[in-house]
């Protein structure tokens, strides 16, 4: 719940009625207030969500706002949730590469500080991406931030180890400090 970009409420009136709800629920809107994470709700059983100052904020699976049980099809309906979920995948996915991509005409265009902010949000949004670890970690460097520099190419080459580029990015950053063992 703590590290998850996406989080799955399986909604069912004894769901909604326990005490975990409210303590996880609560977690997990607040990642999602802070962009930190999407919370999508699944509607498995009849319940009226709508009056729920949570959940009617939120986007609903499956897409008609149908229970998954109401459906005649459990099969089309959980295909249903599956679209919709991969939909958000894309969606999420789309976002992280607009930002790594902004975050390198800032770069490029000298505007060090903005494109520190912007990748930093990318990693918000998918902290497994190496490209963005990488890309911030450059920032960094030219801005000789050169510890915070070698802390994101260690953790580009850990998401990808065949990251060539984050291997030379961090050999410049270790020769412009003289470190050469």
């Amino acid at each position: 719940l703590n590290s998850a970009r996406i989080i799955l409420l399986l909604v069912s009136p004894n769901f909604m009625a326990s005490d975990y709800c409210s303590i996880e629920m609560k977690k997990a809107m607040e990642r999602h207030n802070r962009g930190e994470a999407r919370v999508i709700p699944i509607i498995l059983r009849p319940y009226h969500w709508q009056a729920d100052p949570v959940l009617n904020k939120l986007e609903v699976l499956p897409n008609d706002e149908r229970p998954v049980t109401n459906w005649p099809s459990l099969d089309d309906a959980f295909l249903d949730v599956t679209r919709g979920i991969r939909k958000v995948i894309k969606e999420m996915t789309i976002k992280t590469q607009g930002l790594i991509e902004q975050g390198i005409a800032l770069r490029e265009s000298r505007r060090h500080s903005e494109a520190i902010t912007t990748l930093n949000a990318a990693i918000q949004l998918d902290p497994t991406n190496a490209q963005v670890h990488k890309e911030l970690g450059i920032a960094l460097r030219e801005t000789r931030h050169y510890d915070e520099a070698l802390v994101a190419f260690n953790t580009a080459i850990r998401l990808d180890p065949t990251n060539a580029q984050a291997y030379k990015e961090q050999g410049i950053a270790l020769r412009e400090i003289e470190r050469y063992w």
